[in-house]
Parts: structure tokens; C-alpha cells; sequence
């Protein structure tokens, strides 16, 4: 027993874990154990996933031995050092109700009966050893039984019940025993060794004389502090007292984060597969071996050499466009994309996604009308289709590819409702019929069609703008016949021909421009299906919330709404992110750069509630932009139209292109505010359709606006704000 004096023990399972932090000797540093003294008191003691300048857990107790038996009693609560343990046995926390019950005292000041959670931990030595060979004992093995008490037996009993509802176990949900007069938990055994480590000390893991809960990295004995706050120590940092620096690879005086060419190669990072690597810029075939150093570049099996294409087809260009292989989406120049020819003409089994959105107002820079929603599809093979579940539908269907008129048909199955008919939106009905009955809802089957034609595309970014020809049908369910008129003809039919307003934007999920490393930094805000948090977006209710802030936080961590996750990029360039919880994760793939600094994002979302995808432009979080726009009072005194206005093509503009018919706000300097719909009136004239008065503030970014419910005609007086009358 005397070998294990003032020794810190530390346990087999950290010893063997090859996930353990190891010093340069090979010593464990975030280990857990005991450290047992000569004067009978004890340290049950835990350094493992130590941050920044935090202590270590710490449990007090005593221990003592009779022969090869040692037996260590000790509080359950565990404590943050430099804090001291719970002094035990007198001050150990219960289970249930802590160490304090209300006012102050404790449950056995209250109660009479003592309520304590301990751990009672007995081995029995059956072997020693010296590892090394130097002559001291450093590893002991033992039979170990661990058991956890909860304090007196009586905790147990019915007396409590009144007062709480239930008994003891029944709170603990489990069943619980008494022995010795002490209520127990339970027990475990197991064959167990521990490692004696004379120079470790749980206080300083890393043993740089700094203590942990001072020491900015607790592991490390390099580092002890990070005087910016960046994340990185003052000896790793080379610009320490720069929180938006660390690192200058090339050593050229700027930083990385502001360098757009960190290793000094002449290679730009956003083109560099190495951008840390001076000698290295291109990997052909994406194996981690840049090309310099990779004896067969395309992988195709024949040496560089002896290879007439060693970068392989990929940097060929098939149709002569001036666009290699490998970044030309239709290489071949038939007009069609290559990665979706091979799904349409049967020649690939993979998936396809492709998203349409009505065609936005040329003017606008955005390729798609903001205000009209999407459709997503995930085109398989065998010639049908699931809808995206954008926002919680669930369409399928079918689709077909017309070569010969190079379009893509997409049929819906029909879709159930169950409405009320309206003489202005109906036909086909036999009213008399209809209206003797008291006008029920009827079963109504939907069934739309969409054809669009890809050969003379015009291309924003990866997105495609395409003629497009709709139609919608629908039919009486087989109970309601007897409201027909005519059984073999619709009750509703739409058809969209030719329409030059008809036009759609597409977006094809194989079609990427990659998000770069060096891109993926600060907050961006985008609609999305949060995984955990399916109702709030994917809802067919009007009550959707799908704008959310991702903050990309380092190279592989982020948060969302308080949510932490992680986060990569995959070789084909689309963003990975999984949440820390497990509810799921998102792949973003990125399809537009615009003009305004925005880009279009296709997310991908997949749940244990299924599978989502929604098409979004999305904005990174600009707060210099931000700030010289209100610095210059760009927001108030004049009349902010929305996205909704701005991109709809079908709205009335002047001569040069401006908004005449629009929807937005207008923040006056005196906190007032006026919210306008502006329409065309009967007459031709352009007049408010209404407006609503109101005030607004601000703090920092956030905008908070507050007016009137109900609007009013613009040749009345405004409802006076907060005196509003519904």
C-alpha cells in the first residue's frame, strides 16, 4: 500500500485510449485518476477536454486499507479547480435535492434524515510491476467495485411521499436497496489497473508551471497565453496582438486571412488545391498528391511518361468553347449539361436535383423572381421523381425527356384537396345540384405539368433561364360525379403556352461553382431547413420561419440559433455541415455569384423526419457595408422597396426600368415610418393601394419596425400607431 502514497493513479482506460493527449515522453496529460495521502484524504481527479483556462474536476474523500485491500470513500458532485471539493462525508450533495433544500438548510436540517450521493470504490491488489525496468513499481492491477450510496435508508420510506408526490426511487426512476442503513444506487466490478505517475500533476496537465485554469492551452507546454484572442498562442501567432492574423506562410508580411496568395506560389488560394504549399498547386485526380509530385497525374494508370494526356480529358476542350473539360457543364456543346444528358438519355443511374423558380425582372441581377416560391424535384432514373419537400409537400410524379424538342415534361400525380367550390373559379358544375346540397367541400384531384426546353439557355452563374410551358387540370373525385355536368371534361383547366412571362430559372444540383476554404468564414444568412427544427420551415401553413444565420466559426466549427455543428468541404466543392446534436445535416452547393455580392445556394437537408431541399440566395454578413450605409443614413427618409418588387417581372416600371407598383417602407429621421403598397388603380393611374403608420428603432443591425395591423385606403387617414383599432 505504501507504493500507492502521494502518487497520482492513473486509470487503465486513459493509459490505452488512443484518443488520449500524450506529453513528449509518452505521459497521458488529460487523464483521469486518483491521488491517494499518506494522511488518509484523497483526490478523485479528471483533466480530460480541458479549455482555455479551466480547471480540472476535482472530488474530495479519505481512503483507507487493511493488507491488500484499500477501500476510497468520496463525494459524488464533482467541482472545477481551483475550487475546492465538497468536504466529505459532511458536505456531499444529494442526488435529488443538492446540499442546499430551501432557505438556506440543508435536507437533513429540514428532514431529519440525511441525503448524500457518495461513491464507495474497493480494490483488491493482485499483481504490481515495473514497466520501465527501473527498478520502482509504475502499474497495479486490481479487482475494483465500485457502488454509489445516496444517503439514510429512510429517504426511502413512505413518509416522504406526501410531501413530494413519490417515493425516493420512484423519483430516481429505478429500484433501490438499503444496506448498512445506507440507501444504495448500485454496484459494478471489473479487473482494472492503474498507473503510477510520480510527475504528473492534475493542476498543470501540460507541465509548463502554469495552471490549468491560467493557461490558455492546458495540454501544451508551448503555449500559455493568447494575448488577442484568437484562438491561437502567442508563440504559434505571428502577429500576437492581431486577433485577425496568425499566420504568414510565405512570410511576405501579410497575413494569410488578408493574403490571397498564402504560400507565395503565384497561384491564387481560390484556385490553389495547396495553398500552403509554395511547390504544389493542382491535384488532377483529387488522391492529395499534388501533380509536381504525383508520377501519374489523371490516375488513369499510365505514368506521366508514357501518357499522351497525363492531366487526363479534363483539361481538354471537347467542343472548342475556350472552357476545359472540367469546368465546362456542357462539354460537348450540344447545349445540354452533361450531367444531366446522362440521367435523360438513360445513360446514368444517378439522381438528379433540379430547382425552378419563376424567371426574375432582367434588371433585377438575380435570376429567379424572389416573391414566388420554388419547386424542387429529385429526377431518378427510372423516370420518376420526389418533390423536395421545400416547404412540407410531398409531391411525386413522373418525367420524360422529349429529344427531339429538347425539353424535360414533369408530371405531377395528382394531388388531393378537399375544397369549398366558387362559381369564379369552377366550370363544369351542375350549381343547382351543388348549392341544394349546402355547397359541401368535394374531393378535387390536382394534376400539373411542366415542360421546359434547354437549347438556347441564357446562363446566370450555374443557373439556367429557360422558356417554359404550364399547365394545371383538375378533376371531381369519383363520390362527388353527380356534380358534373359534363363527366368526361375537368372542373378547372390552366394552360401557359409561349409565354414569354413564363419563363423559368433552373438550377441543377450537379452543377457547382465550389465553395473555397478561405470563403467559408464569419455568418451567412440563408432559408433552410434546420435539422431538429423541420416544423418552422417545411410547414404548408403560412407560418414559415426558413431565414436563418449560419455562423462559421474556425475551419471545421459553426453555430445556428445557439446550435453548435460541424462543418467541411467536399472534393466536389459543396459545403457539409453536420449538427453537433444529431438531428441531421445540410450539404450546400453553391450555383451563383451576383453582382450585390450574394450567391445562390441549393441546401440539402436530410433528417430522421426525411429529406428537404430548398433553393435560397444567400448574403455573408457584411458589417463594414453595413455600417457606412447607416453612418450615411441610407436607410432613412427614402422609400426601401422589397426584394419581392424588385425582382417580379410582371410589375410596372418606368421608362429606365424603376419600380412604379411596389410594397416596402419608408423610416422617417423622427422614428415614424410608413408602410406603402402602391398598385395600379382602375383608372390607369398609379395610386396607394393602402399604408399603414407606425414607428421604428434600431439597435446595432437589427431594425425593429412596429405599426397598425390594419392597413387604410390611401384617401383616408392612417389608423394612428399604438392607438390602432382591428
Amino acid at each position: 500500500e505504501r507504493v500507492l502514497f502521494d502518487v497520482p493513479l492513473i486509470t487503465g482506460f486513459d493509459v490505452t485510449d488512443p484518443r488520449s493527449i500524450m506529453g513528449p515522453d509518452g505521459e497521458v496529460l488529460d487523464a483521469w485518476g486518483f491521488e491517494l495521502s499518506s494522511s488518509g484524504a484523497l483526490v478523485n481527479f479528471g483533466s480530460s477536454n480541458l479549455q482555455s483556462n479551466e480547471g480540472s474536476q476535482v472530488r474530495g474523500g479519505f481512503w483507507d486499507a487493511d493488507a491488500y485491500n484499500v477501500s476510497l470513500e468520496y463525494c459524488r458532485n464533482i467541482v472545477i479547480a481551483p475550487d475546492q471539493p465538497y468536504p466529505y462525508p459532511e458536505a456531499c450533495p444529494g442526488m435529488v435535492f443538492g446540499n442546499v433544500f430551501g432557505g438556506g438548510a440543508s435536507f437533513q436540517d429540514v428532514f431529519g434524515i440525511r441525503e448524500a450521493a457518495t461513491y464507495r470504490r474497493d480494490w483488491e491488489l493482485l499483481s504490481a510491476s515495473d514497466m520501465n525496468g527501473d527498478g520502482l513499481i509504475d502499474r497495479v492491477y486490481m479487482r475494483e467495485n465500485v457502488s454509489m450510496f445516496l444517503g439514510d435508508c429512510q429517504l426511502d420510506s413512505d413518509a416522504l411521499r406526501p410531501i413530494f408526490g413519490a417515493s425516493y426511487s420512484e423519483i430516481l426512476g429505478r429500484e433501490l436497496t438499503c444496506e448498512n442503513g445506507e440507501l444504495k444506487y448500485g454496484t459494478f466490478g471489473r479487473i482494472q489497473f492503474y498507473d503510477l505517475a510520480p510527475n504528473y500533476d492534475y493542476n498543470d496537465a501540460d507541465a509548463d508551471g502554469v495552471l490549468n485554469q491560467d493557461d490558455f492551452a492546458p495540454y501544451d507546454a508551448g503555449e500559455v497565453a493568447d494575448s488577442d484572442g484568437d484562438g491561437v498562442g502567442d508563440n504559434a501567432d505571428a502577429y500576437p496582438d492581431d486577433p485577425s492574423e496568425a499566420y504568414d506562410t510565405d512570410r511576405d508580411g501579410i497575413g494569410n486571412n488578408a493574403d490571397p496568395d498564402d504560400d507565395g506560389d503565384g497561384v491564387l488560394d481560390q484556385d490553389d488545391a495547396f495553398p500552403l504549399d509554395p511547390d504544389e498547386s493542382v491535384d488532377t485526380d483529387g488522391d492529395g498528391i499534388g501533380d509536381i509530385r504525383d508520377e501519374d497525374d489523371d490516375n488513369d494508370g499510365v505514368l506521366d511518361g508514357s501518357d499522351s494526356t497525363p492531366r487526363g480529358e479534363g483539361y481538354l476542350d471537347d467542343d472548342g468553347d475556350g472552357i476545359i473539360n472540367k469546368d465546362d457543364a456542357d462539354r460537348d456543346g450540344d447545349g445540354l449539361p452533361e450531367a444531366l444528358a446522362a440521367l435523360l438519355r438513360g445513360d446514368s443511374q444517378e439522381s438528379q436535383v433540379l430547382a425552378i423558380r419563376n424567371s426574375a425582372y432582367p434588371g433585377s441581377y438575380v435570376p429567379y423572381s424572389t416573391g414566388f416560391g420554388s419547386q424542387s424535384y429529385v429526377l431518378n432514373a427510372d423516370g420518376t421523381y420526389q418533390g423536395g419537400r421545400t416547404f412540407g409537400d410531398d409531391l411525386t410524379g413522373r418525367w420524360e425527356w422529349d429529344d427531339e424538342r429538347s425539353s424535360l415534361l414533369i408530371t405531377d400525380d395528382f394531388v388531393r384537396s378537399f375544397p369549398t367550390l366558387d362559381e369564379e373559379t369552377y366550370t363544369n358544375i351542375d350549381w343547382e345540384a351543388y348549392y341544394a346540397e349546402g355547397g359541401p367541400q368535394v374531393e378535387v384531384l390536382t394534376s400539373s405539368t411542366t415542360r421546359l426546353f434547354l437549347s438556347d439557355p441564357q446562363v446566370i452563374g450555374e443557373a439556367w433561364v429557360v422558356d417554359r410551358d404550364s399547365s394545371e387540370r383538375r378533376v371531381i373525385g369519383n363520390d362527388e360525379m353527380r356534380f358534373l355536368l359534363d363527366p368526361e371534361q375537368p372542373i378547372y383547366e390552366r394552360q401557359s403556352t409561349g409565354d414569354p412571362d413564363n419563363r423559368a430559372s433552373l438550377t441543377l444540383g450537379s452543377l457547382v461553382i465550389p465553395f473555397s476554404r478561405d470563403e467559408v468564414s464569419g455568418s451567412l444568412g440563408l432559408d433552410i431547413v434546420l435539422p431538429g427544427d423541420v416544423a418552422s420551415c417545411a410547414t404548408q401553413s403560412g407560418a414559415r420561419r426558413c431565414g436563418e444565420i449560419l455562423e462559421f466559426v474556425g475551419y471545421d466549427q459553426g453555430r445556428v440559433d445557439n446550435r453548435r455543428f460541424t462543418w467541411g468541404l467536399l472534393p466536389n466543392g459543396k459545403l457539409r455541415i453536420v449538427m453537433s446534436d444529431g438531428s441531421g445535416l445540410v450539404l450546400l452547393s453553391k450555383h451563383a455569384e451576383l453582382t450585390d455580392g450574394s450567391v445562390i445556394v441549393l441546401s440539402q437537408t436530410t433528417t430522421n423526419e426525411g429529406d428537404f431541399i430548398i433553393h435560397s440566395q444567400g448574403v455573408w454578413l457584411d458589417e463594414e457595408s453595413i455600417s457606412q450605409a447607416d453612418s450615411n443614413g441610407s436607410f432613412v427618409d427614402v422609400a426601401l422597396g422589397n426584394g419581392f418588387s424588385s425582382t417580379n417581372p410582371y410589375l410596372r416600371r418606368n421608362s429606365s426600368g424603376s419600380l412604379l407598383e411596389t410594397f416596402g417602407f419608408e423610416l422617417n429621421s423622427d422614428q415614424s415610418m410608413t408602410n406603402f403598397y402602391v398598385q395600379s388603380a382602375n383608372d390607369g393611374s398609379l395610386d396607394f393601394d393602402f399604408y399603414r403608420d407606425g414607428n421604428w428603432s434600431q439597435n446595432g443591425r437589427t431594425i425593429t419596425k412596429e405599426f397598425c395591423r390594419s392597413p387604410s385606403p390611401s384617401n383616408e387617414e392612417a389608423l394612428p400607431y399604438p392607438g390602432c383599432t382591428d
